[in-house]
């Protein structure tokens, strides 16, 4: 009789073994490697087929189900047929995009992924970010116009502030103060959220996750938007918010954020305008956006460890929506 295999709570796939299993799985050019590339809140790998570049994203158990993957790699499809430029999943010689692999603590999916051409821009231009912000309108407007019924989560207030701040509840029981300055924003934000539509255009699909890091330049007009994981029905005045949020997040100075948010905003525009009410409500996005972030990293905890989420951690977080707040004139 074997060892008992005592129970996990996340593996770390091995590469070496994803290699061979990689080759059986897909019409790859030799030769195969494979690195465990990236840890977020699902695991990637880098993938090179001769001199082709892959990811292979290996979805955490229980993070998402089968039909969310599904609509995710549907998604993607439909984006890549009308020509935009996004990572696009690759198919499998049997027609399917999702293989899933038995794991210590369960099924986990996986969906392997075209490389994206250059590289993140760490200080972006204004014509990147007019690029990047045409791309996203071009998205909006694209979804808009299939139809369809997805079956994704809703990026609204209970996934933006509800969820995130029953989260963060057992994790700021010794900064109660803190702690009700966090709820008392959140909930006058979603007074105010609530005051925009709930229908096409002001609310549809998403990609959840437009900050700067996601998006691969080639040049400044040739671009790679990838991971798609946090897709969902939201308002489309979020979607943008998260790029000027994540200005503020990277540290840059008050001039350069302006004129990369500006030109931004000019991109979208110059595909979808958005109402007054939508920019007047995206700063109000942006501070529920940070709510949201400490939310998800409380709730994946579990999976990386407690020891980050310190009082370092909240006094970075907590000043940043304080600054934010302070600073866009919100809810004064």
């Amino acid at each position: 009789m074997g060892r008992p295999t005592f129970p996990v709570q996340a593996s770390i796939l091995s590469s070496d073994a994803l290699v061979n299993w990689l080759k059986t799985k897909y019409r790859l050019r030799q030769p195969v490697a494979c690195v465990f590339h990236h840890k977020g809140i699902n695991d990637t790998y880098k993938v090179t087929a001769a001199t082709s570049i892959f990811y292979l994203r290996v979805y955490v158990h229980g993070w998402r189900t089968r039909e969310e993957v599904k609509t995710e790699v549907n998604l993607l499809k439909i984006l890549a047929r009308h020509d935009l430029p996004i990572s696009r999943p690759v198919k499998c010689p049997d027609d399917s995009y999702i293989q899933q692999l038995s794991a210590p603590e369960g099924m986990r999916y996986t969906v392997l992924f075209t490389g994206a051409e250059g590289a993140p821009s760490v200080n972006p231009t204004t014509r990147q970010c007019f690029t990047y912000g045409a791309l996203a309108a071009k998205i909006h407007n694209c979804t808009d116009r299939q139809h369809q019924t997805y079956t994704r989560f809703h990026i609204d207030t209970v996934h933006l502030i509800d969820e995130p701040l029953k989260s963060l509840g057992r994790l700021l029981d010794h900064r109660r103060k803190d702690f009700g300055f966090l709820r008392s924003i959140g909930e006058a934000s979603k007074v105010e959220a609530m005051k925009l539509p709930r229908t096409i255009p002001e609310y549809g699909i998403c990609h959840g996750d437009l900050h700067a890091m996601n998006v691969f330049f080639k040049d400044p007009d040739k671009l790679t938007l990838f991971d798609f994981d946090c897709i969902g029905y939201g308002w489309r005045a979020y979607d943008v918010s998260v790029f000027l949020w994540s200005l503020h997040w990277a540290g840059r100075d008050a001039v350069r954020r302006k004129r990369c948010w500006n030109a931004f905003l000019k991109g979208y525009q110059s595909e979808r305008r958005l109402s007054r009410k939508e920019l007047q409500t995206i700063p109000i996005f942006g501070a529920m956006r940070q709510i949201w972030l400490m939310g998800t990293h409380a709730s994946i905890s579990k999976r990386w460890g407690i020891d980050w989420l310190n009082d370092r951690y909240f006094d970075r977080s907590i000043k940043f929506v304080r600054d934010w707040v302070k600073e866009y004139g919100i809810l004064e």
